[in-house]
């Protein structure tokens, strides 16, 4: 599916810029994850619209430089293990990977690094930083290749390169086969937003505000002619939220360790990608990972079984102290 508008993308792009471009393709019967192709999309046909703007040079100076009037650009796709491994590649002009890394050094783009292909790499993905003076349509301002790799790293893949000047560029995405998914229910407290894994919730309720009462330091609700004990999400990240007088709340395990852990509101359930948080500085418990809900919105996936046993010790510790 990645492959299949690809053509059409080189064929009108050729048609534009006066330019004869030929396309190669194999492994197009790579099997990925559907969500892996949707998150691929738009980042290989941005390389392949570099391919032929950036990479390919028009006929005549490619027969001045002894190569033929038509330009290749390939595709290619195969898995090792489990990783996908996604190629972009051109036999055109090349990078002059000194003169880029030496002109994002200047507009303070990266620091002092190595001239090597991974400086070459972080220079053309910089935010904002361009190979050109005046933007196309094909390459833009400098902000594509920072989305390319961005959108690389989320799904736990690597971007490199390698150009030799005069004879092509090679892009090379190693992406993961599949990816963490997750059904999950969208909630708010507040005016922020959670995901919450559904495996993890036995039962959702609407609970009228009143019905919450207050015994010695807790919280409880009526459920099924007993009680459960209560966790404000609210509370447990410090939220100022406003009064509502009806809540929702998100049944955590069963029987006596059962809890209802409280939201202000479900705004519905969807299959989400799960993005693992990897900076161990970043790294908190009760925090699963993130997700970007297609709206451009990141939104951090709660582990509610950590929470509520983080919670219970801090009560525990809270009580003792007391």
């Amino acid at each position: 599916e990645i492959f299949r508008r690809m053509p059409f993308v080189i064929r009108d792009l050729a048609r534009d810029d006066g330019k004869r471009v030929r396309l190669e393709m194999s492994g197009q019967g790579t099997e990925v994850d559907k969500f892996l192709i949707e998150q691929m999309m738009d980042p290989v046909l941005h390389l392949v619209r570099n391919a032929v703007s950036h990479g390919i040079e028009p006929p005549d100076e490619r027969i001045a430089a002894g190569k033929p009037p038509e330009g290749t650009i390939r595709l290619a796709a195969s898995t090792a293990g489990e990783m996908v491994l996604l190629e972009v590649s051109d036999d055109g002009r090349g990078m002059d990977a000194a003169g880029i890394i030496s002109r994002a050094r200047a507009a303070g783009a990266i620091g002092e690094t190595d001239d090597d292909a991974a400086s070459l790499l972080d220079a053309i993905c910089a935010p904002g930083f361009s190979t050109r003076d005046e933007a196309d349509r094909a390459s833009g301002r400098g902000i594509g290749m920072a989305v390319v790799r961005d959108a690389v790293q989320e799904v736990g893949g690597t971007l490199s390169l390698d150009t030799v000047r005069g004879r092509g560029t090679t892009f090379r995405a190693r992406l993961p086969l599949t990816l963490a998914i997750t059904d999950a229910l969208i909630v708010q407290v507040g005016t922020h937003v959670f995901a919450v894994p559904q495996s993890a919730v036995f039962e959702v309720r609407e609970v009228d505000a009143t019905a919450v009462r207050a015994v010695e330091r807790n919280e409880l609700i009526p459920h099924r002619g007993g009680t459960l004990p209560v966790i404000r999400l609210a509370t447990l990240f410090g939220i100022d939220v406003p009064a509502r007088l009806r809540l929702h709340a998100l049944v955590v395990g069963i029987g006596t360790s059962a809890v209802a852990v409280i939201v202000d509101r479900i705004t519905g359930q969807r299959e989400v990608v799960v993005k693992a948080v990897r900076d161990p500085l970043l790294k908190v418990p009760g925090v699963s990972g993130a997700t970007e809900l297609g709206d451009g919105r990141l939104v951090l996936i709660l582990d509610l079984v950590r929470l509520v046993r983080a919670s219970r010790d801090r009560s525990l510790t809270a009580g003792a102290a007391g």
